[in-house]
C-alpha cells in the first residue's frame, strides 16, 4: 500500500527555533459490506439490582511512557496563567454560580474495573454507559432501558472483552452514535462496534456495525485497537485508538474518519471509512491524539489535541488538524506552546492504596465559535505532591493558547477531569477529588464567562462513601454534556467511592441564567 507523508512545520521560539514534523500512514480507505438492524424492543426493562453480573475482571492497563526529548521554556506562556485554590463548597460560589434541576445514582459496580463512564444528552434522553452496561433515562432522570452490552453487541460480534464505551448525540444529524472496543486474541480479531440510532429518541430502531481495527484502511496490520475515542463535527466522526500487536506491544496511534453522512444513510448496508496510522511528530509515537466534539460548522477542519504522559515536564500541547476530511483529507499539527505541566500523581484515599490518575487527555475537547476548551490533571503547580486539574483555551484560527486555569487544593488529588462548554461559553467540568483523609468523591467546578477568571471551589456531586479497596484502576474517564436544544442545561457523569468499589452519579445543572421568570418544580 501506498504510505502518503505529511510534513507540517510550525516555528515558535522559546530559546530557539523549533521544527514539527508530523508522519503518517494512509490516508487509505476500507469498508465493511454490511451491518445489522437492532432495538431496544428486545430487551426487556430491567430494575436496578437485578442485573446478571459477569465474572470479576480488570480491563488491561496498557499505557506506555515514552519520554522523546523537547526543548522546554521557563515560565508561563501564557501571563493569564490563572491558579485556584478549590475548596469544597456546597451553595455556589461567587465565581460559577448555578442551579441543580437532577442529581442522582446511576449506573452501581458491575463487578469489573474501570467502569469508564461515558455518557449524553438528546433532545428528550440521556444514555449513561459503563463497560458493561448502558442505561437510558429520560429527562426527567427515570430509567427506560438497563441493558447489558454483551448482549447488545453480540449481534454482531462475539468476543471474550469488550470495554471502553463511548456515547454521543450528534447534535448537527439528530442521531445517537455508541461505540465499544473488542478484542479476541484467540482469533486475532479486534473490531470495533458502533451503532447510531434511526432518530433522536434511543428508543426503538438502531443499526450496528463491526468495523475491524485490526485493518489499516483495508490491510490487515496485525494490531488492534485500545482506547477508542470518539469525535464529531458537522461532516464526520472521528475515532482514535492505540494500536497493540495481538500478544504484544503497544504499536501507534490511529484515525479512523466516517463520513456522517454516508453511515447513518447506510441503514445497514456497506460503510466506508478513511484511516491514518503510525502517527508521529519528530518521529515519536504520540499516544491519546483526542478528537474534538464541534458546534461549530462549514470550517471543513477537524482538530484532536495531545498532552504529554511523562514523568518529566512539558510545555506544550500538539493540536492536530485533519484538513477537507471527507474529499481530502491531510493530518498536520503544531506544536502550542504552554505553562509548563508534569504528570499527576496517583490519588491517595483514604483507607485505600492509591488510585491511578492521567495526565493524557481522556475526555473530548470542545469547539465553540473558533475557541477549543480541554481539560486535564497535571502535578499541582503549587502543592507538587498533589494532583490538581487544568483546563486551557486553544484559539485555533491563530494556534495560540488564550487562556489556562488550573484548580488544586493543598492535600487533595483531583483526577481526570471532563469539560463541555455551553452556548455563550459557560464552563463546567466534572472529576473525582480524594485525599488521604477523605474517600473519593464525584465533584464538579463551574465559571460563567462573565466572571473573574478562575474557576467555582469545587462542588459536590456526592461524597465519596468507602475505600475503594478492589483495584486501584479508577476512572478511566468520566463526561459532560450539553444538552443540544437550549444549549444551557448541563449533564455531569462521574464516579465515586461506594462499598469498597466503584458507583456512579449523574447530576444536571445550569449555570446560565434564565431570561424572564421560570417555573421549575
Amino acid at each position: 500500500m501506498k504510505t502518503i507523508i505529511s510534513l507540517a512545520i510550525t516555528i515558535f521560539i522559546f530559546s530557539s527555533l523549533t521544527i514539527a514534523q508530523t508522519t503518517y500512514g494512509g490516508p487509505a480507505p476500507g469498508s465493511v459490506p454490511s451491518g445489522v438492524m437492532v432495538t431496544t424492543d428486545d430487551f426487556d426493562y430491567v430494575p436496578l439490582g437485578a442485573e446478571v453480573l459477569g465474572e470479576p475482571r480488570e480491563m488491561p492497563f496498557m499505557f506506555n511512557d515514552v519520554e522523546p526529548l523537547y526543548l522546554e521554556s521557563d515560565g508561563p506562556v501564557n501571563q493569564n496563567y490563572i491558579y485556584v485554590e478549590g475548596g469544597t463548597q456546597e451553595n455556589g460560589a461567587e465565581i460559577g454560580i448555578n442551579f441543580e434541576f437532577h442529581s442522582f445514582e446511576s449506573i452501581g459496580y458491575q463487578q469489573l474495573w474501570p467502569p469508564d463512564p461515558a455518557m449524553s444528552v438528546g433532545p428528550d434522553h440521556v444514555i449513561a454507559a459503563v463497560n458493561n452496561r448502558f442505561h437510558i433515562y429520560d429527562r426527567s432522570g427515570n430509567l427506560l432501558k438497563n441493558i447489558d452490552e454483551g448482549a447488545w453487541i453480540s449481534q454482531v460480534v462475539s468476543t471474550p472483552v469488550i470495554s471502553d464505551p463511548q456515547v454521543i448525540f450528534d447534535h448537527h444529524n439528530g442521531k445517537w452514535v455508541m461505540l465499544w472496543f473488542t478484542r479476541n486474541e484467540s482469533i486475532l480479531q479486534a473490531p470495533f462496534v458502533i451503532c447510531h440510532s434511526d432518530d433522536e429518541d434511543p428508543l426503538g430502531i438502531w443499526y450496528m456495525y463491526a468495523i475491524n481495527s485490526e485493518l489499516n484502511g483495508s490491510t490487515y496490520a496485525g494490531n488492534w485497537g485500545d482506547y477508542p475515542k470518539i469525535g464529531y463535527d458537522d461532516q464526520a466522526l472521528y475515532i482514535n485508538s492505540r494500536q497493540f500487536s495481538f500478544g504484544g506491544g503497544y504499536n501507534y496511534n490511529k484515525i479512523r474518519i466516517l463520513n456522517s453522512a454516508d453511515f447513518y444513510n447506510a441503514l445497514g448496508g456497506a460503510v466506508s471509512w478513511t484511516d491514518f496510522w503510525n502517527i508521529r511528530v519528530n518521529g515519536n509515537p504520540y499516544d491519546v491524539i483526542t478528537p474534538y466534539y464541534s458546534y461549530d460548522t462549514g470550517g471543513n477542519t477537524a482538530y484532536f489535541v495531545y498532552a504529554r504522559e511523562s514523568s518529566g515536564s512539558t510545555s506544550f500541547y500538539q493540536l492536530f488538524k485533519i484538513t477537507d476530511p471527507i474529499t481530502n483529507p491531510v493530518l498536520t499539527s503544531i506544536q502550542v506552546p504552554a505553562t509548563t505541566y508534569v504528570r499527576a500523581p496517583s490519588a491517595q484515599q483514604l483507607g485505600g492504596a492509591a488510585v491511578d490518575n492521567f495526565t493524557r487527555i481522556t475526555k473530548a475537547p470542545v469547539l465553540r465559535d473558533g475557541l477549543l476548551y480541554t481539560a486535564h490533571a497535571i502535578r499541582n503547580t503549587q502543592y507538587t505532591t498533589y494532583s490538581s486539574l487544568k483546563y486551557f483555551v486553544i484559539d485555533v484560527n491563530s494556534n495560540t493558547l488564550v487562556e489556562e486555569v488550573e484548580q488544586g487544593e493543598n492535600g487533595y488529588f483531583f483526577i481526570q477531569p471532563a469539560i463541555t462548554v455551553d452556548k455563550d461559553h459557560n464552563i463546567a467540568l466534572t472529576y473525582s477529588k480524594s485525599s488521604s483523609t477523605s474517600y473519593i468523591g464525584a465533584y464538579y467546578s463551574t465559571r460563567m464567562s462573565s466572571d473573574p477568571p478562575g474557576l467555582s471551589p469545587s462542588k459536590v456531586m456526592t461524597e465519596g462513601l468507602s475505600a475503594q479497596s478492589n483495584s486501584t484502576r479508577w476512572g478511566d474517564y468520566f463526561s459532560a454534556a450539553v444538552d443540544p436544544v437550549n444549549q444551557n442545561d448541563i449533564w455531569l457523569f462521574c464516579e465515586f467511592a461506594k462499598n469498597g468499589n466503584w458507583s456512579t452519579w449523574l447530576t444536571e445543572i445550569r449555570i446560565q441564567p434564565y431570561t424572564g421568570a421560570h417555573a421549575y418544580s
